[in-house]
């Protein structure tokens, strides 16, 4: 029994010292994950609030609207949007009652107070509550492009608090399991409290340092004593860590009580041993166990390969038969789960398309919406690898049609009809899982405020910003650009038309010389209003520099056709200036091309004019 005694001592002191170990471990560890939640937190609050600001800076409008800011905000989970003038003062936002809120209205709003004059800067509040309904939120502010203001958005902290209770001392000690009535504390020696223990009564009790023996603070090893406290003897293991003190305790009589037991358990087993040995050699071990362990064993890889039908299988041995009653019963529980799981991925309450290949059940889950997205009426007559070949080979068609890769965004057509897909994909060893939901209208909306900040509303051809973005993509093609060249063209005569029959007449007129640019090509011409008077065409994708001149003088030839306009009293012609410079042969840069034929195309006016004069 002494010697079972010193043992189990042993034993404890090195229970508790891996017990130590792995509780400092999953503190520094939740510290860490704590500290970089933390800091994604605050980058995700600042990135929702560069989104608004990159949103407002092509569709502008919406700064005044609060139905779209909520709808926006609802998109990107955000719980509110405010929006301040250079001042400081809110103007706008998804909540009305807090319009003439500003930096000056309290402390947690004074934060941004920063802000102000300071272009460049972003900022991400913590956890505080607002200055309006003292609601726990988190805050993160950026400056709108056009600096008319900067905005602001807010997000509660229920999730980031249930991440911190999450990693606290206490949840960190209750998950530990302990034997003899023992408990684990951990003590603040700073503060000379029980700051977490595996017994909540004791959180928060003080302790009184001095009173703590000098032994337990002679190393940051594994310390072992014992301690009478109220008449009753305990076992202590101690070990310091940092400025905290990890405490294990039970009671002695316990592990007296526990080597005893275990003592004569031990003796028992011995004897059961001996004779359930000489029983099994006697009755068992003979040529029946054999044959059903080979045949439970055939069983068995039937399961491995997808064969969830009840095992009809009987041993007349206790034990096996038993092992075959509960396999059944499993069995029974996963053909029901896997019932379950169709029933709910074939529910038409589903909004999005789900889809399953599991390799364990050798079956594919998909609802009906992922059914018509895939064009795919009925897959139960094929067997397991059939149809998930068929449903695989129709993802991949949809994602070799890729919009947006960040996004993963793809485009595929049905009916005609073109849509655009959000995709994502899980997988591990057992099972792949695809999700897919409809984003064409989210998408849509996007590019078409994309389209309306690009093109020039009067004439209905590109605006500076947008042929500057065609540009980029043409130049930077070799063999998309092949023989191209760039062309000025100005408007003669625009202040005589506006002058003589006012500015509607003179929009026309800028309307007359747009539908001749908008009869180019589409596929070797890009044209655009540069700004009042002057338009801009690239001449592209030509494979001799003849064809570029035929379209130059095709354009040259509709100078003196009619100008038609409600407005005119006499009889007027459409006239313009040109000039223009060829790629490759006169320049490779777009800035030269661009320089060189403003100052042909004013060669040109000078030119005309002089003839008119003549």
């Amino acid at each position: 029994i002494i010697f079972n005694m010193n043992i189990s001592h042993k034993q404890q002191k090195e229970n508790s010292k891996q017990l130590f170990y792995q509780v400092e471990q999953i503190i520094k560890i939740n510290n860490k994950d704590l500290k970089q939640k933390r800091k994604e937190f605050s980058e995700m609050c600042i990135q929702k609030a560069d989104m608004v600001a990159y949103f407002v800076k092509n569709k502008p409008e919406t700064v005044y609207d609060v139905d779209i800011q909520r709808k926006i905000a609802d998109i990107m989970d955000i719980d509110e949007i405010h929006f301040f003038d250079k001042n400081g003062v809110i103007y706008s936002g998804t909540h009305p009652e807090y319009y003439g809120y500003s930096v000056n209205s309290g402390d947690q709003i004074s934060f941004f107070k920063q802000m102000l004059g300071n272009y460049s800067l972003k900022l991400f509040q913590d956890n505080m509550p607002n200055t309006a309904e003292e609601i726990e939120m988190q805050y993160a502010a950026v400056w709108l492009e056009d600096r008319s203001g900067f905005v602001q958005v807010g997000l509660k902290t229920e999730r980031l608090m249930k991440l911190i209770e999450e990693k606290s001392l206490q949840n960190v000690v209750g998950v530990f399991p302990f034997d003899f009535e023992g408990y684990l504390h951990i003590i603040d020696m700073k503060e000379g409290k029980i700051v977490a223990s595996s017994e909540n009564k004791f959180v928060g009790m003080s302790i009184s340092i001095d009173e703590v023996p000098e032994e337990w603070y002679l190393s940051s090893n594994t310390n072992q004593l014992h301690e009478n406290v109220n008449g009753k003897k305990f076992c202590v293991y101690t070990r310091i860590c940092d400025d905290k003190m990890l405490v294990r305790t039970y009671l002695s009589k316990n592990l007296w009580n526990e080597t005893i037991v275990s003592t004569m358990m031990l003796v028992g087993y011995i004897l059961l041993a001996t004779i359930c040995i000489f029983v099994v050699f006697i009755k068992y071990v003979n040529r029946n166990i054999i044959k059903n362990l080979f045949l439970l064993n055939d069983e068995l890889q039937k399961i491995e390969k997808g064969n969830l039908e009840e095992l009809c299988v009987n041993t007349n041995i206790v034990e096996f038969d038993t092992v075959i009653y509960y396999i059944n019963k499993l069995l029974k529980t996963i053909k029901f789960s896997s019932k379950r799981i169709l029933d709910i991925v074939n529910s038409p309450q589903i909004p999005f398309g789900f889809l399953e290949c599991n390799e364990f059940y050798k079956k594919c889950f998909l609802n009906r919406y992922m059914m018509d997205v895939l064009e795919i009426d009925d897959t139960s007559g094929l067997d397991f690898n059939a149809e998930k070949n068929l449903i695989t080979e129709r993802l991949n068609e949809i994602e070799k049609n890729c919009v947006d890769l960040s996004q993963n965004i793809y485009l595929y057509k049905k009916d005609e009809k073109s849509i655009y897909v959000r995709i994502k994909k899980h997988s591990d060893e057992i099972s792949t899982v695809y999700y897919l939901n409809d984003v064409s209208s989210w998408w849509k909306e996007i590019n078409v405020a994309k389209n309306e900040s690009y093109t020039d509303i009067l004439t209905g051809l590109l605006n500076r910003r947008g042929i500057h973005e065609k540009v980029e993509d043409i130049f930077k093609d070799k063999e998309k650009i092949k023989q191209a060249a760039v062309v000025l063209i100005d408007a003669d005569g625009l202040k005589r038309i506006n002058d003589s029959y006012g500015h509607t007449a003179g929009d026309d007129y800028l309307k007359a010389i747009a539908d001749i640019l908008l009869k180019l090509p589409e596929e070797h011409a890009v044209s655009a209003r540069l700004g009042g008077d002057e338009f801009g065409v690239i001449l592209y994708g030509y494979d001799k520099k003849e064809q570029i001149q035929d379209v130059l003088k095709q354009i040259k030839n509709m100078r003196g056709s009619d100008f038609i306009s409600l407005q005119l009293s006499n009889h007027e012609q459409v006239q313009f200036s040109i000039g223009y410079a060829y790629y490759k042969d006169e320049g490779l840069e777009y800035k030269d091309l661009m320089s060189l034929a403003d100052t042909r195309m004013y060669e040109d006016k000078k030119k005309r004019k002089r003839e008119r004069q003549v």
